[in-house]
């Protein structure tokens, strides 16, 4: 099950929907977030330590990530890489993820299994569409930023959204 979230500057009016974590088809997602790495796509310092990670495991959740330069805020997997806390821990799933995806016989690593069984090895540091600048992922205490008007007037609305 995926969530989101509604915001709306109380300043401006800008609105924006965002869906955060899976739903229904991780185990596709997570085949794709890992595929990003291992191609490259997310820099060579990264493919090689995940090939080089015995057990590396990473996150196919979506994420908020906010620029803290512009405000600027985008929905992201994880992409950080992890490693079991113990030996003998594997991503094979034997298992149905869900009736919509299967994924007996894959191999991924669950965000509760990420949270409870891996610790993480390295980070991945999105940079900002819009400016450039660094993006940390958003702990949904701070205060953002309306990417539109610049001020800090940010209020929560509808509380959360689950989707599938």
């Amino acid at each position: 099950m995926g969530w989101g979230r509604v915001f709306r500057c109380k300043e401006c009016g800008w609105t924006d929907e965002v869906y955060l974590g899976s739903g229904s088809t991780y185990p596709e997602l997570y085949e794709m977030a890992e595929h990003k790495i291992t191609s490259g796509k997310c820099g060579r310092e990264f493919k090689e330590l995940f090939e080089k990670t015995p057990g590396a495991a990473t996150n196919a959740d979506k994420r908020l990530h906010v620029c803290g330069n512009c405000g600027t805020f985008h929905t992201c997997f994880d992409q950080s890489i992890y490693e079991p806390k113990e030996p003998g821990v594997t991503k094979l799933h034997t298992e149905p993820f869900s009736q919509f995806c299967p994924a007996v016989g894959q191999e991924y690593a669950t965000p509760d299994e990420i949270k409870h069984q891996y610790r993480l090895v390295k980070e991945f540091v999105y940079k900002c569409q819009r400016c450039g600048s660094p993006m940390h992922r958003y702990d949904g205490h701070e205060k953002l930023r309306c990417p539109c008007c610049g001020k800090i007037a940010f209020e929560e609305i509808n509380g959360y959204v689950h989707w599938s």
